[in-house]
């Protein structure tokens, strides 16, 4: 049993679970943080001055530069780029204001469906995306018109 609790230990430490609806989900995520603890595992094995977090970090990393050589692989071509523009237009963000809300006369800047250039950034504080604001919005406005 001593296995089976390591195990659960080390995939306790950093999860990637996240709160879903979906039931398969959570099982993907399962099998997600089970995967990383028995490659450890077995790196560990073999490579002993590497801990849990740097392993991770290090996994993570090597997916970012895997799929920025993947980007670079398939650029977009000038007319899936001008097809992307006129089906969307762009967005002005004032960077003056504290925080930005997107209503129905806003429409979301293109970058959004680019693959390359499109990764989480830092912040201090938290805050959500602009477009899953906007759609808690108006599924918060059906629900008020139609309570059933």
């Amino acid at each position: 049993m001593g296995g089976v609790n390591i195990a659960d230990q080390l995939r306790g430490y950093y999860r990637t679970q996240l709160p879903v609806r979906r039931t398969w989900i959570p099982l993907f995520f399962w099998l997600l943080d089970t995967a990383l603890v028995n490659s450890y595992l077995i790196l560990k094995k073999v490579n002993t001055n590497i801990n849990h977090k740097n392993f991770r970090l290090q996994i993570v990393w090597d997916l970012i530069e895997e799929s920025l050589k993947e980007s670079e692989k398939k650029p977009h071509t000038r007319n899936q780029v001008d097809e992307l523009i006129n089906q969307f237009k762009f967005i002005y963000v004032d960077p003056t204001k504290k925080q930005q809300y997107v209503t129905t006369k806003y429409e979301l800047p293109i970058i959004r469906l680019f693959p390359e250039g499109h990764y989480p950034e830092w912040r201090e504080t938290r805050s959500s995306c602009v477009w899953c604001k906007y759609l808690v919005k108006k599924n918060q406005e059906k629900a008020a018109k139609n309570p059933l």
